[in-house]
């Protein structure tokens, strides 16, 4: 037998072996990539259904926030009664996206327990332009279709709260509720 008849012999075993080897490595490629897919799909839902559920209440603060979750309810408990400050404060500002055509025109008074900061009026007096400051930041990003709407002075008047008492010394000045008195859009 001579080495061209052996090759011949030989090529085409080598063919009928590797012929079923191509199928099967190509079967366990989709099977691989179908794997994939689908775990991509899952993890896609997921996603959107995580985002798109409404998000549970928070749950009482655990081991570090306790503290300070005690001193929230020691203020409740100690609660007096509310004061106004006497200084409202009036804001005007450019309402964003109007080129600087509309402004809003609103007036603020803050409420604090006259029990628990005695020397507030003093202590508010100097910390007035950070309050104003806040008040701005939180006013003048608000487009006018929003601040046409009643509900909106309340979410203004929280964002307000909570922002201006994160700035201010808490062992000195807690304010306790800010209210809305003036709302002029023009």
């Amino acid at each position: 037998m001579s080495a061209t008849e052996e090759t011949k012999e030989k090529t085409p075993e080598l063919q009928a072996s590797s012929a079923p080897a191509a199928p099967k490595s190509r079967v366990a490629i989709l099977l691989v990539a179908a794997v994939v897919i689908l775990g991509l799909q899952a993890f896609m839902v997921f996603m959107v259904v995580s985002h798109l559920s409404p998000k549970p209440p928070k749950h009482p603060p655990v081991a570090a926030d306790t503290a300070q979750a005690d001193d929230d309810d020691e203020e409740e408990a100690d609660a007096g009664e509310p004061e106004l400050w006497e200084k409202p404060i009036t804001k005007t500002v450019t309402i964003a996206g109007s080129g600087a055509k509309r402004y809003l025109k609103a007036t603020f008074y803050l409420e604090y327990d006259k029990k628990k900061y005695p020397k507030f009026a003093a202590d508010m007096e100097k910390e007035q332009p950070r309050a104003e400051f806040i008040m701005n930041q939180v006013l003048s990003v608000l487009p006018f279709d929003s601040l046409s709407n009643p509900a909106v002075q309340k979410k203004v008047s929280e964002e307000i709260l909570v922002e201006l008492n994160k700035s201010l010394p808490k062992k000195k000045l807690r304010v306790k509720e800010v209210l809305v008195t003036d709302w002029l859009l023009q």
